[in-house]
């Protein structure tokens, strides 16, 4: 397609004259506690090195294809990589399976919550305290009490709405359902978040509890990365956007880099690659 067509297809997407967006301030001086380095997998992505310090929200953005899923499924051991390395907190590790990454305070909140996140016939109860039944078992016995009672304290801190804990995970909405996940993780308490569309199927009300449970986290110290296909969710959510197209990472946007036009440039454009070192936040 020309490059003046193309140019177009930017315009209307953004629809609307293009100006600074202000990112999600970043933690000061905060140590690095995600590293991935010269990441790939044959098929879906080659060379993606990226950084996530404590406190922060980093995303990417690309379009459907583009890898950006792929690198968080590898990332979380979901898939295996086949070059590069993974590092938590300066350690370099290999994630064996996504138990082994839980086990390392990893989560991930997959894209399709319902077949990938979600145990949709069992209770919320169950599914929030999946990855963490050890704490509330005591020689090998589950203690039903504690159980209900940190799930209901989970509950209302992320203002799920729910019969009890017992209802079933299926007949709740979709911002139920996706909060039901991020409570999960919060029980764990993870310290790195991979986090894939997460405002997808869910309304605009919803929307904005999860960026504040998001924010939240972050402020706690935990190092998130979004992907998603809502620019306007990053840039709410994120002090810096990485962008992917055809499995590589073609540009990185920060502080007044960080502009819609330049994103979508970045998604579209051939030719309009933007280093990740000379264009990394400030």
């Amino acid at each position: 397609m020309a490059d003046v067509d193309m140019r177009g297809l930017v315009d209307a997407m953004t629809g609307r004259e293009l100006s600074i967006v202000a990112p999600h301030k970043a933690a000061q001086n905060a140590p690095v506690r995600l590293e991935v380095r010269n990441l790939g997998r044959r098929g879906a992505f080659s060379g993606v090195s990226l950084t996530v310090c404590a406190g922060d929200v980093v995303g990417i953005a690309g379009l459907v294809g583009s890898g950006r899923t792929e690198v968080l499924r590898a990332v979380f051991g979901a898939d295996e990589p086949d070059t590069g390395e993974v590092l938590i907190d300066g350690n370099p590790t290999r994630f064996r399976s996504p138990r082994h990454a839980v086990r390392r305070g990893v989560g991930l909140l997959p894209e399709d919550r319902k077949n990938q996140g979600l145990l949709l016939n069992r209770a919320l109860r169950e599914n929030v305290s999946l990855a963490t039944l050890g704490q509330f078992t005591r020689w090998g016995v589950l203690s039903p009490r504690r159980e209900e009672r940190a799930v209901r304290g989970l509950m209302g801190a992320l203002r799920i709405v729910a019969r009890g804990t017992g209802q079933a995970v299926v007949t709740l909405s979709g911002g139920n359902q996706q909060k039901v996940v991020l409570a999960r993780w919060l029980a764990r308490r993870c310290d790195i978040l991979l986090i894939d569309e997460p405002t997808r199927g869910v309304d605009i009300g919803a929307k904005e509890e999860i960026y504040r449970l998001i924010q939240g986290l972050a402020e706690g110290g935990a190092a998130v990365l979004v992907v998603s296909s809502e620019l306007k969710e990053l840039f709410a959510l994120c002090s810096r956007v990485l962008v992917m197209r055809s499995g590589r990472l073609v540009g990185e946007f920060g502080g007044a880099s960080l502009r819609e036009e330049n994103v979508v440039e970045a998604m579209l454009l051939e030719g309009t690659e933007h280093g990740i070192a000379t264009v990394a936040a400030g």
